[in-house]
C-alpha cells in the first residue's frame, strides 16, 4: 500500500496497527528500499506544535527551517518542491505515532498538501499510528484532512499459522533451522499469551529459549514456553472455547435451570390438586362402572391391502439411475471419487486434472499423505500413520530416526541427489499450498504419490510446483552436523576411506580434515552439480550415502 501509494502520486496515506505489530519495523524497511529520487523526511516525534512541525519537516528535507515564521518556512518548502519536481523528484514526509498530533497540527498539514501544480500534489505525507488515529481524525474539524486519506490500512495481529511461520523464519534467520524445534502445542502457547503481536511473540519465545538453553534441550514444550511466560509476567491469554464455556454457557445454563424451577413451582397452576389421590385404580372403577346392558355393535375395519413384498433394484441400475453418466465431470463429483484410492495407478495427462485432484485435499492432508509415500520408499511401516493429525506430523521424523532436508532448486538437482521427495504444488486462483510426493523418475516420466499412486509427465508439475522440495534422509553414522578443513577425529578417517571407495582420495588416512580431503570432497562436489566448497554438510552426506552400496537408501532416478 505505500508503495502503490507513492507511485500514484496520492496526497495523504494512513497505516494504523496495535503497539507492537511492526509499524516502525515496516517503515524503516521501506525507506531503505526506496529509489534515490525520493526525498523523504522521516519524523518520529511528533509531540510538537505546527510551527515546529515546519521547522522539523525542512531540516528533515536539508532546507533552512530556523526561523519563527510559518509563511517564510513555508515559501522555502514550496520553492524546494518545485525544484525537485522539476528535476523529477517527489517529496514525502512520514509521521510516526500519529496518533499524539495534536488537532491544529494535523489542521497545518493539510494546508502542506494543498501545495501543488494544475496537474499533481508537490508533497504526499503518510500518517502512521495506533488505533487511536481514527478517533483523532473523527473529529468533526478534521473532517477535510479525512477526507484526503485515498489509502489506509490495519496491520492485524497474527494467526495461529502465521505466528507458527513466523517464529520458524526467525529460527531460519538465525541459523537455528534443524537444531531447535517449537512443538506445535509450544507454539500455541505463544501465540496465546502473545496474542499474535508480533513483538511480544519475540518477548515469550527469546525468553522460552534462553529457559530451554538452561536445561539443555532443543525441544521447546508447552511447559518450557509456560515457565518463560510465569518470569515474565503480566500476560493475559486469549480466552479458549473451553474458558467462554465455563464463563458464559454455564452461568447461563444454571441461570435457565432456576428461572425454569421458579416458574414451574411459582407461577403454573397445580393440575394435580382437584385429583382425587388416594384412590387406586379398582376404587375408581367401581365408582364409575361401565353400562354392559346395552348390545354393541362390532365395527369392521376397513380390509388392508394385501401385504406388497418391495424388492431392491439391483445397486447397478440404481446408481445409474441416481448418478446418470455424464461425459464430463465436475470438480465436487471428481473430489468425491478421490477419496477413496483407486486399486490401480491414475494417469494424469493434463495440469486441470492434477490441480481438481488436489484441491480435495487440506494442506496437512496433503502432506500427511505425501509423507506416506516417502516412508514405503524407505520401507517403513506406515500402518500406525492412519488417522495421524497435524499435531502428530512434527514427531515422525523423530519417530523414523529421519531428517529433512529442504531443496530449492530443480529436478536436474533432485536427480543429483537421488532422494525421493515431497514437493510443494502451488494451486491456481488462490486454491492454496499443497504437497505431492515424487516416488521415482524414469525417462520422462514420474511416478507421485498422494491418495493414489499417480503416474505422469514431468512436465505437468512444471508450472505449479513452486521449486521446493523436502527430503526425508537417515543420518546412518550420526556425524557432526558439517566437517571442514582443520578437522580432527575419527569421523575424517571414515569420510577418507569412503572417498576413496568412490575414487575421490588418494594418500594416506588420518584423523584430519586436511587440504587433500577438501580436494576429494570438491571433486565429489562438483561432479554430481553441487556447491564445491569443499565442506562436508548436508547435501554431500546426502549425496555419499546414496552412493555408497553398503547404506540402503532409496533411489529416485529408476534405470
Amino acid at each position: 500500500h505505500l508503495v502503490y501509494g507513492l507511485q500514484e502520486n496520492n496526497g495523504f496515506l494512513k497505516i494504523i496497527g496495535e503497539v507492537g505489530t511492526g509499524k516502525t519495523m515496516i517503515c524503516r524497511s521501506f525507506l531503505r528500499e526506496l529509489r534515490s529520487d525520493f526525498n523523504i523526511a522521516y519524523i518520529f516525534n511528533p509531540c510538537i506544535n505546527a510551527l515546529e512541525l515546519l521547522q522539523t519537516i525542512n531540516t528533515e528535507l536539508g532546507i533552512p527551517g530556523k526561523s519563527k515564521s510559518k509563511k517564510k518556512l513555508v515559501d522555502v518548502l514550496n520553492r524546494f518542491l518545485l525544484e525537485e519536481r522539476a528535476k523529477g523528484h517527489r517529496v514525502v514526509v512520514i509521521i510516526d505515532e500519529a496518533q499524539d498530533l495534536e488537532p491544529r497540527v494535523l489542521e497545518q498539514l493539510r494546508l502542506l498538501s494543498n501545495l501543488e501544480t494544475d496537474t499533481e500534489k508537490l508533497i504526499q505525507i503518510v500518517l502512521i499510528g495506533q488505533p487511536e488515529l481514527d478517533k483523532v481524525l473523527a473529529k468533526e474539524g478534521l473532517r477535510q484532512l479525512r477526507q484526503r486519506i485515498t489509502i489506509q490500512w490495519e496491520l492485524l495481529a497474527l494467526n495461529l499459522e502465521e505466528t507458527r511461520g513466523y517464529i520458524q523464519h526467525r529460527l531460519n534467520v538465525a541459523l537455528g533451522k534443524g537444531k531447535v524445534r517449537f512443538s506445535r502445542q509450544a507454539v500455541e502457547t505463544v501465540y496465546r499469551y502473545s496474542r499474535g503481536i508480533p513483538r511480544m511473540i519475540n518477548v515469550v519465545a527469546d525468553r522460552t529459549l534462553l529457559i530451554a538453553f538452561t536445561q539443555s534441550t532443543k525441544k521447546i514444550t508447552p511447559k518450557i514456553v509456560q515457565l518463560a511466560v510465569s518470569d515474565i509476567g503480566n500476560l493475559v491469554p486469549i480466552e479458549s472455547w473451553a474458558d467462554k464455556f465455563w464463563k458464559l454457557v454455564l452461568p447461563s445454563g444454571l441461570a435457565a435451570g432456576l428461572l425454569f424451577f421458579a416458574i414451574n413451582f411459582f407461577a403454573l397452576p397445580d393440575f394435580n390438586k382437584n385429583a382425587p389421590g388416594g384412590k387406586d385404580i379398582p376404587a375408581l372403577i367401581q365408582e364409575n362402572p361401565m353400562d354392559l346392558s346395552v348390545q354393541g355393535q362390532l365395527v369392521t375395519r376397513p380390509s388392508a391391502p394385501s401385504s406388497v413384498v418391495v424388492r431392491p433394484a439391483p445397486l447397478a441400475s440404481s446408481l445409474v439411475e441416481i448418478f446418470p453418466k455424464t461425459e464430463t465431470v465436475d470438480s465436487e463429483a471428481f473430489a468425491l471419487q478421490r477419496r477413496i484410492p483407486s486399486n490401480g495407478p491414475l494417469s494424469i495427462l493434463y495440469p486441470e486434472k492434477l490441480v481438481t485432484y488436489l484441491s480435495s485435499l487440506t494442506l496437512v492432508e496433503s502432506k500427511l499423505e505425501a509423507v506416506k509415500w516417502i516412508l514405503q520408499a524407505w520401507n517403513l511401516n506406515t500402518g500406525n500413520l492412519q488417522g495421524l493429525t497435524e499435531a502428530d506430523l512434527e514427531m515422525i521424523e523423530e519417530d523414523y530416526q529421519l531428517s529433512s532436508f529442504e531443496v530449492n532448486g530443480t529436478l536436474a538437482r533432485l536427480k543429483k541427489l537421488n532422494y525421493p521427495a515431497f514437493l510443494e504444488i502451488a494451486l491456481p486462483n488462490a486454491q492454496g499450498t499443497k504437497y505431492l510426493a515424487l516416488v521415482s523418475i524414469q525417462g520422462d516420466t514420474g511416478v507421485f504419490g498422494s491418495v493414489d499412486k499417480i503416474e505422469m509427465p514431468l512436465s505437468i508439475i512444471d508450472s505449479l510446483w513452486t521449486r521446493k522440495a523436502i527430503i526425508l534422509w537417515k543420518d546412518f553414522e550420526n556425524l557432526p552436523e558439517s566437517l571442514g578443513i582443520g578437522y580432527r577425529g575419527k569421523e575424517a578417517i571414515w569420510l577418507q576411506k569412503n572417498l576413496r571407495l568412490l575414487g575421490y582420495f588418494q594418500g594416506r588416512e588420518a584423523p584430519l580434515y586436511g587440504p587433500k580431503t577438501v580436494q576429494a570432497m570438491m571433486k565429489l562436489q562438483r561432479n554430481n552439480s553441487i556447491k564445491d566448497d569443499g565442506i562436508f554438510n548436508t547435501d554431500s552426506k546426502l549425496l555419499l550415502y546414496n552412493l555408497l552400496q553398503i547404506y540402503s537408501t532409496p533411489k529416485l532416478v529408476l534405470h
